[in-house]
This record gives C-alpha cells, structure tokens and sequence, in this order.
C-alpha cells in the first residue's frame, strides 16, 4: 500500500508532466500557426539585389521588349519582381526555392 508521501508524489510528477506537455502544445500549435500564416501570405515583390542582378537584367529586357511594341506605354523597370517573372527566365527550382526562402523563413525546407 502506499505511503501518503508516495502517492503525493505520483501526483506532482503528473501534474508537472501534464504541465510539460500543455506548455509544448502551446508552443507546437504557435510555430504551427506562424508557419500556416507564411504559407498564405502572398510573396508580394523581390527586390534586385533577392533575385540577382542577372535575373533582374532578364526581366527588365523582357518588359522593355514587351512595352516597345505597346507605344506610348512606360516600361516598369522599378526594381521589383514577381517569382512568376523570376520562373520565367528559367530559374531553376533550387533557385527560386532559395528565393522564396529569404522571404519565408520558416517553411524552408531544412534537408535541401
């Protein structure tokens, strides 16, 4: 039969690990939902310097090309590029997973 002391201590050791375990639950279900929001946040634009400056000239050459047949309309060379404009130039997978890894942090895929 056990002692008062004993079962007194059967229960703080539960109650402290049901603690534990609602602590990180909280913690899972916050990094859970941080990474839910990133992944339904738009990407919005990159910037020269995050697609590279090759790239850049790529996009910035195929805006020009297109707004020269279209005249009296001004070509948009504002330094700010969509990853559907990066994927256009041939940017491979890798690339514009590393991309979008500058913009989304957490949903980057840690084994790559």
């Amino acid at each position: 039969m056990p002692t008062a002391i004993e079962a007194a201590e059967v229960e703080f050791t539960q109650a402290a690990a049901s603690r534990a375990l609602e602590d990180n639950k909280i913690e899972e279900t916050a990094a859970t939902l941080d990474a839910a929001r990133e992944t339904v946040t738009p990407l919005g634009f990159f910037s020269r310097e995050e697609v590279g400056k090759e790239v850049a000239s790529q996009i910035d050459r195929k805006r020009t090309m297109a707004v020269s047949l279209r005249p009296g309309e001004i070509v948009q060379n504002d330094g700010l590029y969509t990853i559907e404009e990066v994927a256009e130039t041939g940017a491979s997978n890798k690339a514009l997973s590393a991309i979008i890894a500058k913009k989304r942090p957490l949903t980057e895929d840690a084994s790559s």
